[in-house]
């Protein structure tokens, strides 16, 4: 089953590797060991990532999509990590506010936000 996670196996694959090994065992039984452990499995990975930091720069820059003008907006946490992207029509209080809407909904408070100097990022 691990291998099945780890290195996006198909369950034929996963077969045949332990067949090699001697082990007979159906794609239904590998399937279903699948269904039950993969959300323990998932959670134990998660538990593993590293905190976020405290301090968090926030940047937007325009993107020109198709002849479209977007902002493409970016927090990224004082370690380096990418914590959210967004790709939104407008920079303003709305899509500021829907960013940090998201951002706070899977992050903790941060106690520094970074932004650029510009007289525009008043709204962030």
């Amino acid at each position: 089953m691990w291998l099945s996670h780890r290195l996006t196996l198909r369950y034929r694959e996963v077969e045949e590797r332990l067949l090699e090994r001697g082990i007979v065992v159906t794609r239904e039984s590998i399937r279903t060991w699948c269904m039950k452990v993969s959300a323990l499995f998932a959670l134990g990975l998660r538990h593993r990532e590293p905190r976020c930091g405290s301090r968090w720069h926030l940047d937007a820059m325009c993107v020109d999509i198709a002849g479209v003008k977007q902002w493409l907006w970016r927090a990224v946490d004082d370690h380096g990590a990418v914590l959210d992207v967004s790709l939104q029509q407008h920079r303003d209080t709305g899509a500021a506010t829907s960013f940090f809407q998201r951002l706070l909904g899977d992050y903790d408070v941060p106690e520094i936000i970074h932004t650029d100097t510009l007289w525009s990022s008043g709204a962030a």
